[in-house]
């Protein structure tokens, strides 16, 4: 880890705790608590069911896309580099993992590589061949067909948003309220005398 608790920056952690323990599962889904999607989850996930790629994520950049990002520099080795021209940033509130990307991610964290987990996962994967793509937004890793498919620049930050309307089907990050507040129902108590 790079700091004494999860965050910043090993949010990767206890998915990786998770895989140590439970070997036999081909993908792993990690989904931070205040993500919201305004539709089915199974239909979400079930979209992804036969798509093969290593990582699925969200917001990936190359270094030269997004130079001030604070966290690049936090990657790194005893022994070995990937020099910042090489290097990826993905946003992952929300992704996906394959079996073997976890194996391959375990070994590498074994072996001293460590940083800040949207700038790992996806620059060690890369360097070793490993399938990523965008689940959505734009950009160079986004499929043509899944373009602002799922997420855009108005539902999927990490800062606090300001939305004016869910949209079907997309998700959303941050939202630090329960996720109910899209039909919010109130119960009002009215006293209606003075012994009420």
């Amino acid at each position: 880890p790079i700091a004494e608790s999860l965050t910043p920056g090993s949010n990767h952690f206890p998915l990786l705790d998770f895989y140590i323990k439970n070997q036999e599962y081909d993908y792993y889904w990690l989904i931070e608590d205040d993500v919201f999607l305004n539709g089915e989850w199974k239909n979400f996930l079930k979209y992804f069911d036969k798509i093969s790629v290593d990582f699925i994520t969200s917001y990936v950049r190359h270094y030269l896309e997004e130079p001030n990002w604070p966290w690049w520099n936090s990657l790194i080795h005893p022994n070995k580099n990937i020099p910042l021209s090489e290097r990826l940033h993905s946003f992952n509130p929300l992704y996906r993992l394959s079996n073997r990307a976890l194996c391959y991610l375990h070994e590498q964290l074994s072996n001293g590589w460590i940083g800040h987990h949207e700038v790992l996962i996806a620059s060690l994967l890369e360097q070793h061949g490993y399938s990523i793509m965008d689940m959505g937004g734009n950009g160079t890793y986004v499929v043509p067909e899944n373009n602002d498919k799922f997420y855009s620049e108005e539902t999927w930050s990490h800062l606090p948003l300001s939305i004016q309307e869910f949209r079907p089907n997309m998700i959303y990050h941050p939202i630090k309220e329960k996720t109910d507040t899209i039909h919010k129902r109130y119960c009002v108590i009215s006293a209606v005398g003075k012994d009420s």
